[in-house]
């Protein structure tokens, strides 16, 4: 089952230079744009091990890390789907 996770998740499977140990356990995970900016914000200042993650993060059904929308500019419609499938039950990792 797909799994939505914060920056939090992320910088510490990043740092320990396992993000595989997600796609593992739950094949598919969902991060949202205020994450990915937060990740960004970390590797402007400094935080280089943060760039795993965002090597990882794509958008689209072939993505294991797929960057999710909430109604931004330029969101395309199938992260919107994507968000809908999200919203109907998947659980959050916090």
């Amino acid at each position: 089952m797909a799994r939505v996770v914060n920056n939090t998740v992320l910088s510490n499977f990043s740092l320990v230079g396992r993000l595989d140990i997600l796609r593992e356990l739950f094949g598919k995970v969902y991060v949202t744009h205020e994450v990915r900016e937060e990740l960004l914000r970390g590797i402007e200042e400094g935080y280089a091990f943060l760039e795993r993650a965002e090597a990882e993060i794509k958008v689209g059904e072939d993505a294991w890390l797929e960057l999710v929308g909430f109604d931004k500019p330029g969101d395309s419609l199938r992260a919107q789907h994507s968000v809908n499938r999200l919203l109907a039950g998947s659980p959050i990792i916090a």
